[in-house]
């Protein structure tokens, strides 16, 4: 299977193609406002296999890379221990699915472009595609802000 990517055409200048603009809306439209991005959150779209597909300016500032760096990646090259070390990409498809249920956030250890390990959390949404029969997910990203002490 090869898997092609084409430059979209920016919407009246906000950074996002239409694909992205179209998947936004779609999942702010059909997602529990516990699941929505927060003003230090990111957001990225995977496939079923965990190919990052497309990502917010936000989720390139946390993970320190151009949309360039990650489009067609595994989301396992920035956020470690999201699927099991060899497991097999139908695991990890089941395993994106038990994310998605109840909309909870998850602890993970992730990593920059530098290779510097940060704690964030994550959230998952599944969408079902606009074309194909294949189900994209929504991760949301957020730093982990430690707890102050006083």
């Amino acid at each position: 299977m090869t898997v092609r990517f084409y430059k979209g055409e920016r919407m009246d200048g906000s950074g996002y193609t239409e694909f992205q603009r179209v998947a936004l809306e779609q999942w702010a439209s059909g997602v529990s406002p516990g699941f929505r991005s927060r003003k230090d959150s990111s957001t990225l779209v995977l496939d079923q296999f965990g190919r990052i597909l497309s990502c917010s300016p936000c989720a390139q500032q946390i993970f320190g890379t151009s949309q360039a760096g990650m489009l067609g990646r595994q989301i396992t090259e920035f956020v470690r221990g999201l699927f099991l070390a060899g497991s097999s990409p139908s695991y990890s498809a089941r395993y994106l699915v038990h994310l998605c249920a109840g909309g909870d956030w998850h602890r993970f250890e992730a990593r920059d472009a530098a290779g510097q390990a940060f704690p964030i959390e994550v959230s998952m949404a599944r969408m079902a595609s606009i074309n194909t029969v294949r189900d994209m997910y929504l991760l949301d990203v957020r730093h982990v802000v430690p707890a102050r002490t006083s």
